[in-house]
């Protein structure tokens, strides 16, 4: 590690971590970076209005739901197969809730720069026991698949991954089965759908951070 030793302090000999290293504490663990686990998937469909002006992008609900797990997902084992489109599918032992979604207002305006579009959302879903609130902000880039889909020459829908395409999602409710996202960020990644060239609607997979 390249780690020098002060002098003796008592009985001890304290390190000290050469410039440029992690200073190390004694009962500390190696760090591990937290990874995604797929908690859920979403598919709204909305009505795309435009305001030139402003160079920006409304959506209306017209009618969409909601999958979500339950907080034992977060220790599955990842799934062995991942379709540039659709759910991502775990074994059946995995319960999944879904909902309704009842209100989705969403805003799509152009940044600065050009090459992004900033997204801001409000969503309502109804449960058994409840409402659950989900309200995000991201963006997605602006490229020329996205370009010539909000214009109307999308002629199908796009892959996850063919555009960067992210909202991180905070979670508000008080069902016992969605309440395990309260206290957690849902990142989002969205792919937009198209039919006869026309923008109709968003289909979004869900996933949080897990240690």
């Amino acid at each position: 590690m390249g780690q020098h030793y002060s002098k003796k302090a008592g009985s001890l000999s304290v390190p000290v971590p050469s410039i440029g290293e992690v200073p190390y504490l004694p009962g500390n663990q190696p760090m591990r970076l937290p990874t995604l686990a797929y908690v859920g998937y979403a598919q709204v469909n909305y009505t795309f209005s435009k305001t030139p002006a402003e160079r920006s992008w409304n959506a209306a609900l017209e009618k969409g739901y909601i999958e979500i797990y339950g907080p034992e997902i977060a220790t599955a084992p990842a799934p062995k197969f991942i379709p540039n489109e659709g759910k991502i599918i775990y074994d059946s032992q995995y319960p999944c809730h879904k909902m309704e979604i009842t209100s989705s207002v969403k805003t799509a305006k152009m940044m600065n720069d050009n090459i992004a579009l900033q997204l801001n959302t409000m969503t309502a879903a109804v449960s058994n026991n409840g409402t659950v609130y989900f309200k995000s902000g991201g963006y997605i880039q602006y490229s020329i698949p996205v370009a010539r889909f909000m214009t109307g020459g999308g002629k199908k829908g796009m892959r996850f991954g063919e555009t960067d395409f992210f909202e991180p999602i905070t979670v508000d409710t008080g069902d016992k089965k969605f309440r395990w996202l309260n206290s957690r960020i849902v990142l989002s990644q969205g792919r937009l759908l198209a039919l006869k060239g026309q923008p109709y609607g968003i289909e979004y997979r869900l996933f949080t951070m897990v240690s």
